[in-house]
């Protein structure tokens, strides 16, 4: 099948006008003009989508789709104080809920325009909700383990997990890897673990430097992850209590017992990093995923996107869990941080430094930037002959700002996902604005559980 539109954007390049794509077994057969389709291809089934844009699928590069349905359960709060009514919060969750939360998230993220994302997770509840809606991506799984002496068992059941869900996404364009939950719950012996499995080819998700709360505890030990987990105002999930602070940064630390060393390792957040910090990612070729709503809306700071981009580090945009960002929505994402970019850019810019970011910079960021951040840029993010076709179309007809020479900036600026026409992953459309949902999952089951569940949630 081939579809046009009145745009079709190409990350890296400038758009194509009045131009489509040829599907051919689930790939990308062959990119053009309508007009030049059409004369090679003349017996395909054609659509023209008239004026829209058509764009890779986006790629979330971090999320946590189990916990889509908290989304504003616990609200405006600063991190420390937000991730324990969280933590108290998953207490009250079933395993079915968890599930049924993944599952929604799924929806959300066809809804939307996303086909791949990444996600750190314990449960299996982003395996099933990928295997269920086609999604493609790559599933962390979490090894949480507070002292040395249950490393180990903690690292066994994470290695049962990963082989009984690759086996159970055979077939699925998902891949499995590891990665130690929060580095202030974690013991260092599981970093060690998670470098030495790593290095056997499982790809490593870390979250690191996310808040200063974090950085001060590894540096001082005297913040709300406080080590004495019994004391007042201290977290339940800090380390053991003969933890001592290493004066170091997150990076330093996790460096110290060689999690940066591993070939294949995506480093997420990354708010509090100093020009040290970056080099040491740099050198390692670490990649990184930036989730600058959930950041912003839990007064964690802001990651120094220009500083990665300066220091030609890998960066991919990710909205984070709905519950620390509030949607699973690329666009949104893409909106908030272009301005926010923009305006931390102040008299910099007006200095003749090269910060002024630009719409096809954050389109990037979203499709071609994650697909490489999580590792799965060899299939998907970029619209190129021999690719997965993951695509997305988007209706700009009601955009003011549809005669615009950049459609880029006429997607980032303008268009929201309530305008995505159709939603395409391998080459079937799992979404289409005029005919709803295309897998088979029960969207009215689904919106009852999530009444059911955040009711609960409420009293917990």
């Amino acid at each position: 099948m081939i579809i046009v539109a009145q745009y079709l954007l190409r990350p890296g390049e400038h758009h194509l006008d009045n131009a489509g794509v040829r599907v051919v077994d689930g790939r990308i057969a062959d990119v053009g003009t309508a007009a030049e389709l059409r004369e090679r291809y003349p017996y395909d089934e054609f659509e023209d989508f008239g004026m829209a844009v058509i764009t890779p699928g986006f790629v979330n590069a971090h999320t946590h789709l189990e916990y889509t349905v908290m989304d504003g359960i616990v609200d405006d709060l600063p991190y420390n104080m937000w991730k324990e009514d969280v933590y108290d919060k998953d207490q009250a969750m079933t395993d079915e809920d968890w599930n049924d939360s993944a599952m929604l998230g799924a929806v959300a993220s066809l809804r939307s325009g996303i086909t791949a994302f990444s996600d750190v997770t314990r449960r299996e509840a982003s395996v099933l909700a990928a295997r269920a809606t086609g999604l493609h991506g790559v599933i962390f799984r979490e090894v949480n383990a507070l002292s040395r002496d249950a490393v180990a068992d903690a690292v066994s059941e994470a290695d049962d997990d990963i082989h009984r869900w690759r086996g159970m996404l055979r077939g699925h364009c998902v891949r499995v890897g590891i990665g130690p939950g929060p580095l202030y719950s974690t013991h260092p012996d599981v970093l060690t673990a998670i470098s030495d499995y790593g290095m056997g080819g499982t790809a490593v998700a870390v979250h690191v430097a996310a808040s200063r709360e974090e950085c001060d505890f590894f540096r001082y030990g005297t913040t709300p992850f406080f080590v004495d987990k019994h004391a007042d105002g201290g977290l339940r999930y800090a380390q053991s209590d003969s933890f001592l602070p290493m004066a170091v940064s997150p990076v330093r630390y996790a460096l110290n017992w060689g999690l940066f060393y591993v070939p294949n390792v995506m480093a997420i957040h990354c708010v509090h990093l100093n020009t040290e910090d970056i080099d040491r990612l740099y050198d390692n070729d670490v990649r990184i995923a930036i989730c600058p709503r959930s950041n912003a809306r839990l007064g964690c700071g802001v990651s120094p996107l220009i500083r990665f981009l300066d220091r030609g580090l890998t960066v991919g945009l990710g909205t984070n869990s709905p519950a620390a960002s509030g949607s699973i929505d690329m666009l949104e994402e893409m909106r908030f941080t272009l301005m926010l970019e923009r305006a931390i850019a102040g008299e910099r810019y007006e200095a003749g430094e090269d910060t002024f970011l630009s719409a096809k910079q954050m389109v990037n960021f979203s499709t071609i930037g994650a697909a490489r951040a999580i590792g799965l840029d060899d299939e998907v993010g970029s619209i190129e002959v021999g690719k997965r076709a993951d695509l997305t179309v988007h209706d700009l007809s009601s955009s003011n700002l549809v005669h615009t020479a950049s459609a880029n900036a006429c997607l980032v600026h303008d268009a929201r996902s309530s305008d995505v026409l159709m939603t395409m992953v391998d080459g079937k459309p799992l979404y289409r604005h005029d005919k709803g949902l295309l897998v088979d999952v029960d969207e009215e089951r689904l919106r009852a559980r999530a009444v059911e569940i955040r009711a609960k949630l409420r009293r917990a």
